[in-house]
């Protein structure tokens, strides 16, 4: 039940805001609905990377066109992507918007139930007017195209889309005056409220819901500040700095504040900015990092102090005395949503006693089987309460998460006494008040992200909407966020509670001083601020001046393609853009060095198909009282561009030019191609009447390039890049009936003797060639040292021809090189995945200005791709990685060839055999063992991850161990088998039993011995990762398995008599986050690609 809001009587209602295009419709025509199924016809054929459907629409009056973007080979992913588009965003009027709820599913045409279906809802403007899933099925592309699947059926995919269209485009809309103002362009945050909001950078509204939230806390603001950050150079390389500077900029700015600081000092690349990451997932990780920095700093113990508490977990049996309990830190209470009406009910379900009896005994090292009572009370509760409710579920018959809309009441003041075990202090006041409601509206895949918070112990609400705060009610906070009873994907639903403790609350939110923020941010902030105002004084400093570009006729005769000339070989020079245009030969001039009588300058036009060419002389008579900034055409055009046109008499005689009269004359530029040389160069100018006839033109030509009267030569005409046309010599028809005039290309060319046989036999094979052709960097792979070499390799040639100048360059057979490309991030060169023969043309597979790492075989890459690559990690007995071995292995080999490559003499280096002499290999997946190999298993079968935490180990099998797998004969009537279980590496458990930490460094096969006691055990656990046994105080041991559930091991177990279940684990939890010495598996490959951890978001990693 919310705060009363006071209101006096029934408010008047209010003319529902309704869009443009809604103009007209009737009320119960909306919302619409609309299905569209797109039959996509030979999917595995589709060139091109974007497919358009046909447009498809609905609606009565007004028709809502909508088509759908297919990229079939993915967009910037290697899986298939789908986004649906408003058709007609184009011809809208301005300010358009259209509020959408959409379902796309890609058909399984042999089995329904195995559709793959992802639904999004979005506010569709001008600046996005398209929103979808560049991964549509968590799967590589390949999958799709393979027909067994299912979603293919005579190489033709099924498309089905349903839009369901709102009149209400604005979320959650509000009637009230000051959210109407909210939506006004001219409406100010900081003079209406006191507060400002966030910048967006794409995907970060959760991000920004959070931080303001903590901001909102003037006891962590300060916390935040005391942390020493004198010494950081910048925000962007330090978390304490960026959040110092963002909380700075929050109390001081007038305007919305930018986030790519914080992101940055995270380690994210601004891909993971734009990747929506779990809301408290990130938290945790964030106040892991505050923790960590704030060691050893006046501000240590902050996070804990204000946001831990304590949890006690039991087992009681009911026959017999005997009780096993532990405490545990949490730091927010994930609360179910589903099945529970409000708080209360979800805590008394979070504390319910569980009954172990039946098949579901406690096990206890003591007394064996009991039945028992298992359950969870809070030892204590911390001064701000995180609770985080449980919208997001995955549902096992859709293999997906699914958000709950379920109504889900909390109150504005909660008592948890109820709650507590019974070693908590009773005597603490547990009356908690909501401060913060963290909301989401849409769905799984689309949704949006704000927050309503209350700054202080006034009553007043405010709702912090990225960039938008604004003043809203108690009910508007509290009441409209409890989510619906049925489906509605508008409604707010409330995904994150934040209560402070009423004995705390004076002095969480005790408003900071000057005092409270150190001299030397504030000096640092304010020079920083100074520093950004000069630099937009100079951009502004810079608008005031234009670039004027000087062509030359060097410029003309270097180059080689296209046009007449490279923009990025000019010289150029600033000028202000008020700048007269009689002015500009003198400027011109003193910028040459040049005597203003010795040239003459001409002005360039850009055509409609974007060549370049000659226009006119600069008229001073006309053009004069003109400034320059007239003088640049269209909005294509940023700068001007002019030919200094040089004067061809002898030094000291008056200057000459070309004799243009613009009123009868036209200027025909002209090149020569050399076909042996495959070289297209300017020679000169030669001038013509529009009435003159065609073939007139041959005889200049023939001058112009020193040529006999009647010397063959063949003339083409230089249209734009992707037509070239001939020219003949016989045409009677006059310039103007050809289309030929002022400022065309002509290229000559002269016969080939009969003998010669060259590429590219004439311009229109040449620049064919030079339109489609790629330059590409070439460097030698694991060789960081290479500077590498340029080649021109051609576009739209197939793999195995357009790679020849590759292989000519390196002097090696091209079908003998293996080609990677990169992509280059955080300025670091990261190779993708290997090239493969194909059929394909070189354009789908490489872009301009690639780096291609290139690798050197020994047989041809044909040969080498049927065979099946293993990175093998070869690990010592310290648990280090020693280096990582590449091997190239018959598919229908056993494990055993692995084990016989790895003793040839030339990995003598790196794999040393010192005991058994005996191996076993295993891969290992997020830090844990996930499958281990016998001899005899077909390398074919063998399960491939790659990146930090991953690859496949091969290592020594320890001489105990490996006795005792083959004992002695004269032993072997008292061998008892072997137990081995894996051991993994844990940081934090915590939340009630289930398993809320992460896995690291590198796991490992531990032999277990019959009747040995736990105390032993650790011993040698210690002594096998080759950790003191001083250390062994500080190590938690817990069971855990492929459920989240954990148990702790207790001190009297017998763990070769425990009863191990299926992929259950030892899971050694490290204190304060310590890790494991040694390289962690996979890193020699580690790849920056997260794997999503739910519902399509990005495991969080702050790195910073």
């Amino acid at each position: 039940m919310s705060a009363d809001t006071g209101a006096s009587g029934p408010a008047e209602a209010k003319k529902a805001y309704v869009p443009a295009e809604f103009e007209g419709e009737n009320d119960n025509e909306l919302p619409l609905d609309c299905d569209f199924t797109w039959e996509v016809k030979k999917f595995s054929k589709l060139v091109g990377p974007k497919v358009e459907s046909p447009v498809f629409s609905f609606g009565s009056r007004q028709q809502f066109k909508w088509r759908i973007l297919l990229f079939p080979r993915g967009n910037q992913v290697e899986d298939v992507s789908i986004f649906v588009d408003v058709a007609d965003a184009e011809t809208l009027p301005t300010g358009w918007k259209r509020n959408a709820d959409f379902l796309i599913t890609i058909v399984n045409q042999k089995d329904s139930k195995k559709n793959i279906s992802k639904e999004g809802s979005h506010v569709f403007n001008k600046k996005e007017r398209d929103r979808g899933f560049s991964q549509f099925t968590d799967r590589h592309v390949n999958d799709i195209l393979d027909s067994k699947r299912g979603f293919l059926k005579d190489d033709t995919m099924l498309i089905n889309i349903h839009i369901h269209l709102c009149r209400d485009w604005i979320e959650h809309a509000d009637t009230e005056d000051n959210e109407e103002k909210a939506r006004s362009a001219l409406y100010d945050s900081k003079k209406e409220t006191g507060f400002i909001g966030m910048k967006n950078q794409g995907a970060t509204c959760y991000l920004n819901s959070l931080i303001q939230s903590l901001y909102h806390l003037p006891i962590l603001r300060k916390a935040v500040y005391l942390v020493p950050t004198e010494s950081d150079k910048t925000p962007a390389e330090s978390i304490p700095l960026a959040l110092q500077r963002l909380f700075y900029n929050l109390h001081h700015s007038n305007d919305p504040v930018g986030t790519s600081e914080l992101t940055r000092s995270f380690g994210w690349t601004s891909d993971e900015a734009l990747t929506q990451h779990d809301v408290q997932e990130f938290c945790r990780k964030l106040f892991e990092k505050l923790e960590i920095k704030m060691k050893s700093t006046a501000a240590e113990g902050t996070i804990e102090r204000l946001f831990r508490g304590t949890l006690y977990n039991f087992i009681k049996c009911t026959e017999v005395d005997y009780e096993s309990s532990r405490t545990e830190d949490f730091y927010d209470i994930s609360l179910n949503v589903k099945g529970c009406k409000d708080i209360y009910e979800s805590l008394r379900k979070y504390t319910e006693v569980e009954t172990l009896d039946g098949d579901n005994k406690y096990k206890s090292d003591k007394y064996g089987l009991q039945p028992a009572k298992k359950g969870i009370l809070f030892d204590s509760f911390p001064p701000i309460l995180h609770l985080h409710l449980k919208r997001f579920e995955y549902d096992f018959e859709r293999d997906a998460y699914v958000k709950v809309y379920d109504k889900f009441f909390f109150p504005a003041t909660i008592n948890v006494k109820e709650f507590l075990s019974p070693n908590a202090n009773r005597e603490v006041d547990y009356t908690y008040h909501l401060h913060g409601v963290l909301v989401h509206t849409g769905t799984v895949g689309a949704g949006h992200y704000f927050a309503f918070l209350r700054p202080s112990t006034s009553p007043q609400w405010y709702r912090f909407d990225d960039g938008t705060v604004s003043k809203v009610s108690a009910q508007k906070a509290i009441d409209d966020n409890f989510g619906t009873v049925g489906f509605d994907k508008r409604s707010g639903s409330a995904y994150m509670l934040i209560y402070v403790q009423d004995s705390h609350r004076k002095q969480i939110f005790a408003p900071l001083t000057e005092k409270d923020t150190p001299v030397h941010l504030e000096n640092r902030f304010n020079d920083d601020k100074v520093k950004e105002q000069m630099r937009l004084n100079a951009l502004r400093e810079e608008e005031m001046y234009t670039t004027v570009h000087i062509v030359n006729e060097d410029n003309f005769k270097q180059h080689d393609v296209y046009d007449l000339f490279d923009d990025s070989q000019l010289r150029s020079l600033k000028l202000k853009k008020e700048t007269a245009v009689s002015e500009l030969p003198d400027e011109v001039a003193k910028f040459l060095g040049k005597p203003v009588e010795s040239f003459r300058l001409w002005r360039w036009c850009r055509r409609k198909n974007t060549t370049v060419r000659l226009d006119e002389p600069l008229d001073l008579e006309s053009d004069g009282r003109k400034i320059i900034s007239q003088l640049i055409r269209g909005k294509v055009d940023k700068s001007l561009v002019l030919w200094v046109e040089e004067s061809s008499s002898a030094a000291g005689e008056p200057a000459t030019f070309i004799p243009f009269d613009s009123k009868k004359n036209c200027i025909l530029s002209i090149k020569l191609y050399d076909p042996v040389k495959s070289q297209c160069r300017f020679v000169g100018h030669i001038l013509a009447e529009e009435s003159e006839q065609i073939k007139a033109l041959f005889p200049r030509v023939r001058k112009l390039l020193g040529l006999a009267d009647n010397a063959p030569v063949s003339l083409y005409e230089e249209i734009r890049p992707s037509m070239i046309e001939s020219v003949d010599e016989q045409d009677d028809r006059t310039l103007e009936q050809g289309e030929l005039g002022h400022g065309d290309i002509l290229v000559a060319q002269l016969p080939l003797a009969e003998e010669q046989t060259v590429e590219y036999p004439t311009p229109i094979e040449y620049f064919a060639w030079v339109e489609s052709r790629i330059k590409v960097v070439l460097k030698k792979k694991d060789d960081k040292k290479d500077e590498g070499i340029t080649v021109w390799v051609d576009g739209g040639a197939s793999y195995s021809v357009g790679i020849k100048p590759i292989g000519k360059a390196l002097n090696w057979e091209p079908a003998k090189l293996r080609l990677t490309p990169t992509v280059i991030r955080n300025g670091e060169i990261t190779a993708s995945q290997a090239l493969k023969p194909t059929h394909e043309k070189l354009h789908r597979l490489l872009r301009e200005g690639d780096i291609l790492l290139y690798e050197l075989l020994d047989r041809d890459l044909e040969e080498l791709n049927s065979l099946k690559e293993l990175n093998v990690s070869w690990r010592d007995s310290a648990l280090k990685t020693v280096d990582l071995v590449k091997l190239h292995l018959d598919r229908n080999d056993k494990i055993a060839s692995v084990f016989t490559t790895l003793q040839d003499p030339k990995y003598d280096k790196i794999v040393k055999l010192e005991g058994s002499r005996k191996m076993r290999m295993f891969s290992v997946y997020n830090f844990k063992i996930d499958k281990e190999y016998d001899q005899h298993d077909v390398v074919a079968n063998i399960t491939t991850f790659y990146g930090e935490g991953h690859g496949i180990i091969v290592e020594e099998i320890p001489q105990d161990e490996a006795d005792a797998i083959d004992p002695e004969p004269k032993a072997a009537g008292q061998h008892q088998e072997p137990i081995f279980i894996r051991v993994a590496h844990t940081k934090r458990f915590s939340d009630a039993g289930r398993f809320r930490g992460t896995f690291h460094s590198q796991p490992f096969i531990f032999m277990l011995r019959p009747k040995e006691k736990f105390s032993e055990t650790k011993k040698r656990l210690c002594a096998r990762m080759q950790v003191a046994e001083d250390k062994i105080a500080g190590l938690q041991y817990f069971f855990t398995g492929v459920t989240t559930q954990v148990d702790a091991v207790p001190e009297d177990c017998i763990l070769y008599d425990h009863k191990w279940e299926k992929g259950q684990i030892l899971a050694i939890d490290w204190p304060d986050g310590t890790t494991l010495n040694g390289t962690s598996p996979g890193a020699a490959v580690a790849s920056d690609l997260r794997r999503s951890k739910r519902r399509g978001e990005r495991a969080v990693e702050i790195k910073g």
